[in-house]
């Protein structure tokens, strides 16, 4: 039953990441405004990467040894989303971009 309830919550969380998604595009039409907000294109990047790996991640481990084997697409899914969370910035970076406006120097 747990793991059920866990695949229940997958789809919330990745609700919840499309909700955060919104300050993205926020972020892209500032830029296009002339005036680019780096802290919450970083926020929504951080969320987003954040949630899409739990959810991939915890769908592997319910497919068990398959969900490593390569025999489902779900593999090269957390491959990519690894990726996502070191293409265009670090969570760690994402972070210090975040914090920079909050706590300046």
């Amino acid at each position: 039953m747990n793991q059920l309830q866990q695949h229940v919550r997958s789809p919330c969380r990745l609700a919840s990441g499309r909700r955060v998604a919104s300050p993205r595009y926020r972020a892209l039409a500032a830029i296009y405004a002339g005036t680019p907000d780096v802290c919450l294109a970083s926020v929504a990047k951080v969320h987003a990467t954040k949630m899409a790996q739990k959810v991939t991640l915890q769908c592997q481990q319910m497919f068990g040894g398959y969900g490593y084997l390569g025999l489902l697409p779900l593999e090269r899914m957390v491959r990519n989303v690894c990726m996502l969370a070191i293409a265009g910035g670090t969570t760690q970076t994402q972070k210090n971009a975040i914090a920079n406006p909050i706590f300046p120097r």
